[in-house]
């Protein structure tokens, strides 16, 4: 089930530099930007995963690694929180080059580290002085608090860093969007969109739950479930080969409807909403 290569004069032009943000945990941002790493691969590019987290938390697939338990220690850095992503500058070197991209997953609660960095850095005219195309995908689920917080990301990185193209996602993995008119998550709902309306917008299905958890709980990623032979991946699973044809497929399904979702988002192209 691997997927043939794209031929190089119908690949998408994708930005450089494609970052992931919330401020709260358990959005997607991690999977997705996973998931954005292997799209960029079957597209010809090299990306550079650069994931923000603590020590203690798994970083699966990061090229380089960040910790948030480093920014405690700032005020000892040149630069002060700046100092703390010299890994992500270091990296940003190549992604002018035509074929090499960073996507950069940054860690629940660290908002503000990102603005005080970018703001200190002019982060948003340097990627454009340097001519490397950036998007910032802003991610929140169905949450009212999830929502509020994704209305000041919204708002804040228009400020600090109006040079780098924003996209909110919409992750349907706490609910769909489809509030009941003039209830109070309605409202907030609203407000978002009220702050999106001139970016792009793009939509996640939920990957179904148990499915993908027992996946991810074997420590396979969602290209392993897919390209993996339905007997090999029940022995890996400890399933049936009946019930791992159909966590593939739920799988398969999934990588699908967001890889259209994305590229449509990363080109600038709008999807309907809720």
């Amino acid at each position: 089930m691997t997927k043939p290569k794209v031929p190089i004069s119908s690949r998408p032009m994708l930005p450089h530099f494609l970052e992931f943000v919330a401020h709260g945990t358990s959005v997607g941002k991690s999977l997705l930007a996973t998931f954005a790493c292997l799209i960029y691969v079957q597209l010809g590019y090299q990306p550079i995963l650069i994931r923000i987290e603590s020590r203690a938390v798994r970083r699966d697939g990061a090229d380089v690694a960040i910790d948030t338990e480093d920014f405690a220690r700032s005020a000892q850095l040149p630069g002060g929180v700046a100092g703390v992503l010299q890994p992500l500058f270091s990296a940003l070197g190549s992604a002018n080059e035509e074929r090499t991209a960073v996507i950069l997953d940054w860690g629940g609660g660290q908002s503000d580290h990102r603005y005080k960095a970018y703001a200190a850095t002019r982060f948003g005219e340097r990627l454009a002085a340097m001519g490397i195309p950036a998007v910032s995908a802003i991610v929140t689920t169905a949450a009212a608090d999830h929502m509020k917080q994704a209305v000041e990301n919204l708002r804040t990185s228009a400020l600090i860093a109006p040079q780098i193209r924003r996209v909110l996602v919409l992750n349907r993995h706490e609910g769909r969007f489809d509030f009941a008119a003039g209830s109070g998550v309605r409202a907030t709902f609203d407000t978002l969109l009220e702050a999106a309306k001139d970016v792009a917008i793009m939509k996640v299905e939920d990957v179904d739950g148990e499915s993908w958890k027992r996946c991810d709980d074997a420590q396979l990623t969602m290209a392993e479930v897919v390209g993996t032979d339905i007997p090999a991946l029940a022995a890996h699973l400890n399933i049936d080969e009946f019930i791992a044809a159909a966590c593939q497929s739920q799988v398969s399904a999934w990588m699908m409807s967001t890889e259209q979702a994305m590229l449509r988002a990363l080109a600038g192209h709008n999807a309907e909403t809720p």
